[in-house]
């Protein structure tokens, strides 16, 4: 499985206003306590003000299942972040989650739904013409194409994630 990475989390973390600092805090010690997570979730569960930081804690648990390989935690974890991010306007966490979920749905060598969680995630990132994410997900779709024995999808997708690249580097 990807790791979900630290400093992924603290950068979306840190770069959400409207998080409480000290919800912040308690997060990103659930995410990185090995023993203690429960703990910290349960104290964050408790800090939690409006939809935006329950968006953030159910983030984060997604997150920290997803490295867990507590695979059905972090699919029911990331599809209630998902409802909570859609419209909010905090697309590095929604795009996070569509990773996660797929990384899951991989691991447990479920193709279809893998897929689907990239094709959401690039449709989002398309509307938002973010070509980092673009061009991720496009190299998602080419590896779960190419896991799920569809090859002309998967080249279809890498020759897109490929091209974006090529552009980005131009520039």
């Amino acid at each position: 499985m990807k790791k979900f990475s630290l400093c992924v989390l603290l950068l979306i973390l840190y770069s959400q206003q409207t998080v409480a600092q000290e919800l912040k805090e308690v997060l990103i010690n659930a995410y990185t306590s090995r023993d203690s997570s429960d703990y910290y979730f349960k104290i964050a569960k408790s800090k939690i003000k409006n939809k935006e930081d329950e968006a953030q804690y159910f983030f984060c648990k997604n997150a920290r299942f997803a490295d867990l390989n507590k695979l059905d935690s972090a699919v029911f974890y990331g599809q209630k972040a998902i409802k909570l991010l859609e419209n909010k306007g905090d697309l590095n966490s929604l795009m996070t989650v569509y990773s996660n979920l797929n990384n899951v749905y991989n691991n447990q060598g479920k193709y279809e739904k893998a897929i689907e969680y990239s094709l959401k995630g690039l449709k989002k990132a398309e509307k938002e013409k973010n070509e980092g994410w673009i061009s991720y997900f496009n190299t998602e779709l080419s590896l779960d194409y190419h896991d799920y024995e569809s090859y002309q999808k998967g080249v279809h997708f890498g020759k897109k994630a490929l091209k974006i690249n090529e552009r980005k580097k131009k520039c």
